[in-house]
């Protein structure tokens, strides 16, 4: 995502020729929302795995209480790009309000500064990799070359901030795997 916020324009451009340039900038912001999304994409399968599908269908009540309204109001004053903040502002409601629920399901109390803590690995790979790609593209690399960039600099990053326990975790797949 952070790929399409950086190199947005080059990409719609090359890929889909310039009459879609109208597009980038709701892509752009709905590649901060994907970001966003991310953090509370597995919620669902938890709260069935805790047996609260009650839980689940309140959740998504507010949810939409929130998302349909804000949606309505961004499209009407201003058209696709509205759209496309509203989304990105209702998934960060989504996050708190996930976060909120969860500190009263789980046994296991994780605060909102744990949360983010567990967060810092892929934020600083993430910040980083933005900032190179975003110098990069500034002196005028090929958006192409730009992503493989991203890629090498985010992963490279994640492995050497968490290399051990993705070995661990590596490990650990392939124990099961040989087991099967």
């Amino acid at each position: 995502m952070i790929f399409f916020i950086v190199n947005g324009e080059p990409f719609i451009i090359h890929v889909f020729g310039a009459k879609w340039h109208d597009t980038v900038t709701p892509l752009q912001i709905l590649s901060g929302s994907v970001m966003l999304h991310i953090l509370v994409s597995g919620n669902t399968s938890l709260l069935r795995g805790l047996g609260r599908p009650g839980m689940e269908m309140k959740q998504q009540l507010l949810k939409a209480a929130i998302f349909l309204p804000s949606l309505a109001f961004g499209i009407y004053y201003d058209g696709l790009v509205g759209a496309a903040w509203a989304i990105l502002i209702n998934k960060l409601f989504v996050v708190l309000i996930a976060q909120y629920g969860f500190s009263f399901l789980l046994t296991v109390k994780i605060s909102v500064k744990d949360f983010f803590t567990e967060l810092k690995v892929p934020f600083i790979a993430a910040a980083v990799s933005f900032i190179t790609i975003y110098l990069l593209k500034m002196v005028g690399i090929n958006f192409i070359i730009n992503g493989i960039c991203l890629c090498i600099v985010y992963f490279g990053l994640v492995y050497l901030l968490m290399g051990d326990e993705l070995k661990i975790l590596y490990q650990g797949f392939k124990t099961k795997r040989t087991q099967s």
